[in-house]
């Protein structure tokens, strides 16, 4: 049977539009041979869709759409996708439900088993849990059709296993001849070789081909890179689709022939994600302008090329915005950027205002700091107010906004903090990855020592250690949530560095709950992910 991995981007609630995008992509394959049609996880409402769920009318609006525009249309050639179903039984009032359509009309309804509660996920706040299901009879084959999360019951991040229940086994124990799964699978650096390992073991250990059709796209701060996949009996992974594109898999489960694979790196995906992430939250908002202030320093000069690849250089603006503390070559070098990214810049000084607001009170040191930026944040939200369907972008890196160091309502101003899950070290990763063919980011910005440029001669290893040695330990205890004691046994760093620094995280807590959303690179995201209370006595 040849199947179609139709990978497509949909809109969170769009669902007029989203089973429309679903029909276009199934009249394409069927056109070119497909018996079976294959959707993501939620394609109709979009993932995740949040407390819309907890909204009767839109779930019957999905439902709607999904009997209005899809079965009728749904002739010689079936079709699998994800939606909200109702649950009429006690429990959570919806299922998270896999529709099999065929023939105008729906012969098979699974149901999702296994739901999520950590990093984003909140599934079981709004979705009941299914019962077990059984193979799917299909023109002469047993499907095993699931949904995302019920391939993952064997891995975690924790010791113990998340779920007592394997639903792909037990479907391998009833007999099946492919496994099908529907995936609303996130971006993370390095998640995708946790999915080959799953979906490779199941493939080897029932001797049967495994099928993965993941969405693509941003909603918000999450991002889905796609990559559906094809696993042999064996457990080979033998064809692979486009990473952070829609595409088309064509599978002929009788003659399972190699395909693309995608080689990338890490660097090169993040950085890939960035600009998708960005490109979808400006395209799905109706935005069209990035406005960013630039500082000369390597946050703001990122920002401004992933801005450039994403909506293009005549919509990106840039404003410098010098002080006594701003350097010479802070202003030369945000103007050579510009010229090489071909982006407009504009220069307006804020000197003037500082001087007459640092008189109107007896401020100490740190709040006249932090007066210069929350005067450029202010002058970047009226450019925001001033030009048409435009956005400023936040540049803050995850090192800085661990630690606090950054100014809440000044370079926290935004719409989006862009590189806000992007350590420091990882920065500069990208940087090198942008200049790979042609010096984009200069060279000058890339190698001076970091600053804020908040007063003379001022860097940022005077309040921080060096980003190496931050990043460190920031990624064991924000990322592994080790305990300090753990840490003090991983790091050359004294114990009194990595204290301050756990104690700089603890601190600012509060600046965080006030961000901007962050595009989601890792496993475990400030403002999406961690979750902890401001007020605790714990470290």
């Amino acid at each position: 049977m040849k199947i179609a991995l139709c990978q497509i981007n949909p809109v969170v609630g769009d669902l007029e539009g989203n089973a429309r995008l679903v029909m276009s992509y199934y009249e394409k394959a069927k056109s070119d041979g497909a018996e079976l049609c294959v959707f993501p996880e939620l394609a109709i409402t979009g993932y995740p869709p949040l407390d819309l769920i907890e909204r009767k009318d839109f779930v019957d609006s999905s439902l709607d759409v999904v009997n209005r525009i899809v079965v009728p249309n749904v002739k010689d050639c079936g079709l699998v996708l994800g939606s909200i179903n109702h649950n009429l039984y006690s429990g959570k009032k919806y299922y998270n439900s896999a529709f099999f359509i065929d023939n105008g009309r729906i012969i098979y309804v699974v149901n999702k088993q296994l739901l999520p509660t950590y990093d984003l996920f909140d599934e079981r706040r709004y979705y009941e849990e299914g019962k077990g299901s059984s193979p799917v009879y299909y023109k002469g084959l047993r499907l095993g059709i699931h949904i995302c999360e019920d391939m993952w019951r064997n891995e975690s991040q924790y010791s113990q296993k998340l779920y007592e229940n394997d639903p792909v086994d037990k479907l391998g124990e009833q007999g099946v001849d492919l496994f099908i799964n529907l995936s609303a699978s996130p971006f993370a650096r390095a998640k995708d070789i946790k999915r080959q390992r799953i979906m490779s073991r199941y493939a080897s250990k029932w001797k049967v081909p495994f099928l993965m059709v993941n969405t693509v796209g941003a909603n918000d701060s999450v991002v889905f890179d796609g990559r559906s996949k094809v696993f042999d009996p064996h457990g080979k992974i033998v064809a692979e689709a486009k990473s952070f594109e829609e595409d088309i898999l064509m599978v002929d489960t009788g003659d399972l022939k190699h395909g693309n694979i995608i080689k990338s790196t890490d660097v090169e995906t993040v950085h890939d994600a960035l600009v998708l992430g960005l490109k979808d939250y400006m395209k799905k908002n109706g935005l069209e302008k990035i406005i960013i202030g630039l500082s000369g320093g390597m946050d703001s000069a990122l920002c401004t090329a992933l801005s450039k690849d994403a909506v293009g250089p005549e919509n990106v603006i840039c404003v410098t915005m010098p002080t006594r503390y701003s350097s010479e070559g802070s202003i030369k070098d945000s103007k050579k950027l510009c010229s090489n990214l071909g982006v407009r810049l504009d220069e307006v000084h804020i000197d003037d205002v500082f001087g007459d607001l640092s008189k109107k009170g007896e401020f100490g040191e740190m709040a006249l700091e932090n007066i210069q930026p929350r005067i450029r944040g202010l002058i970047l939200m009226a450019y925001a107010n001033s030009v048409p369907k435009s956005i400023v972008i936040a540049p803050g890196n995850k090192s800085e906004i661990a630690v606090g160091y950054c100014t809440i309502y000044g370079d926290t101003c935004g719409a989006l903090a862009l590189i806000g899950d992007v350590y420091k070290t990882e920065v500069y990763e990208l940087a090198k990855y942008i200049n790979r063919d042609v010096e984009l980011i200069p060279r000058e910005i890339i190698e001076k020592h970091p600053s804020a440029e908040l007063k003379h001669d001022q860097k940022d290893t005077d309040t921080l250690p060096p980003y190496p040695v931050l990043d460190e330990i920031l990624k064991l205890y924000v990322e592994d949530q080790l305990s300090p004691g753990e840490i003090y046994t991983k790091v050359k760093a004294k114990k009194d560095v990595v204290d301050k620094v756990i104690n700089m995280v603890l601190r600012n807590e509060f600046k965080r709950k006030q961000l901007p959303p962050v595009i989601k690179v890792s496993s475990r995201a400030f403002v999406l992910d961690r979750r902890w209370p401001i007020v605790h006595r714990f470290r």
